[in-house]
């Protein structure tokens, strides 16, 4: 084949690698521009959750404080420097 044969056929197969790759991104990946429009989800308190007309039992949840002050930390090697 000649040079511009060559060139023509690299780019066609370019071409359809590119149309095959927007395909499957299209596929597999989430547009997240309208995502959040459409999705049914409300934002309360930060979190994005379902919106249901029916009213959810909130759990009682203690928070746990750790509190690590109490513990010192020893200094078992020298540094290095």
């Amino acid at each position: 084949m000649n040079e511009s044969a060559s060139y023509l056929v690299d780019s066609l197969i370019k071409e359809r690698r590119q149309i095959l790759d927007n395909l499957y991104n299209r596929r597999n990946f989430i547009d997240l521009d309208n995502f959040f429009k459409h999705s049914g989800k409300i934002e309360i308190n930060g979190r994005f959750v379902a919106a249901c007309r029916y009213v959810l039992p909130i759990p009682n949840v203690r928070p746990v404080k750790n509190d690590m002050s109490k513990y010192k930390l020893t200094k078992r090697y020298e540094s290095r420097n």
